[in-house]
């Protein structure tokens, strides 16, 4: 971090991300000791701030335009200063070889029931015989993954920023219950979102006289935020490219298909189980496969 002794007026510069410097020139103080003068050109904005412009300046070769860094020397004030740019142009940004700080995979961590609908009914004890009841709906969830990671801003959407990671979906054990699952795929967009409708249908079921059903449309959700490790590969249009690990986090909801079970009415007891090992007193009526 470079700092001098601040005299008169100060003014700074807040790049957005993808914004390139077009031109960039510094000026000395006249005395050949320290830095007098600075000018920033970007495709947005610009700064000029310093003493006078005593000659034309050295004008900085801005390469690609991207300003990655600055460094120097200073003291009370500042005694020289360089500004690091990429050298051309960049074709493209890719996110790959991404772990997880703790793999999901396989576990049922933040996987719970998530209820979408929910009927009674029960048939009169004075009725001349069984009723029919049936429990059918359609409910809309979105779903969503969104990668956060300082490359996309630094390089900004404009670029090609390809994340070919690993999305988390939940599925069914073979064993029973729920867990994350990894399915590799390459997105160009940091945030994924999609609008699903799960459907299912309970019955139809046979309800005696004087007795009563409770039947539940459910599906599982999981959600979660897992933090990772990065490989970003920055490819310049010379044919050249730079790599280097940066972190970041995912950040994911899913859901699994819908279930249904049913219960006696009189008798309603928590769903904790799975289609195929239901708790006692709870009839799997079918699947949304």
């Amino acid at each position: 971090m470079m700092h001098g002794t601040q005299n008169g007026d100060s003014k700074s510069i807040t790049f957005a991300p993808g914004e390139k410097v077009q031109a960039a020139t510094l000026w000395g103080d006249g005395t050949g000791k320290q830095l007098g003068h600075i000018y920033l050109k970007t495709d947005k904005q610009q700064l000029d701030v310093g003493k006078g412009k005593p000659n034309d300046g050295y004008q900085i070769d801005v390469g690609g335009g991207l300003l990655l860094g600055a460094s120097g020397a200073n003291g009370a004030s500042i005694d020289n200063l360089a500004l690091l740019f990429l050298a051309t142009e960049i074709s493209s940004v890719t996110i790959g070889s991404i772990k997880f700080d703790s793999d999901p995979t396989g576990t049922s961590d933040n996987i719970a029931p998530s209820y979408l609908i929910q009927s009674t009914m029960g048939n009169p004890a004075g009725s001349h015989g069984n009723v029919s009841f049936t429990v059918s709906g359609s409910v809309k969830v979105t779903q969503s993954t969104t990668w956060e990671q300082s490359t996309t801003g630094t390089f900004g959407m404009k670029y090609s920023v390809e994340l070919d990671g690993a999305p988390l979906g939940v599925g069914a054990k073979v064993t029973g219950g729920y867990e994350w699952s990894v399915s590799h795929a390459t997105s160009k967009a940091t945030t994924t979102s999609e609008e699903i409708t799960i459907t299912q249908t309970a019955g139809p079921i046979s309800i005696a006289p004087g007795c009563g059903k409770s039947c539940k449309i459910f599906s599982r959700k999981g959600t979660g935020t897992f933090p990772y490790t990065s490989t970003v590969t920055v490819n310049l249009v010379d044919g050249t490219s730079l790599s280097y690990q940066e972190v970041g986090k995912l950040e994911s909801v899913q859901y699994t298909e819908a279930y249904s079970s049913c219960v006696d009415a009189n008798n309603p007891i928590d769903w904790n189980g799975t289609p195929d090992s239901p708790p006692k007193g709870i009839q799997v009526v079918g699947t949304g496969k």
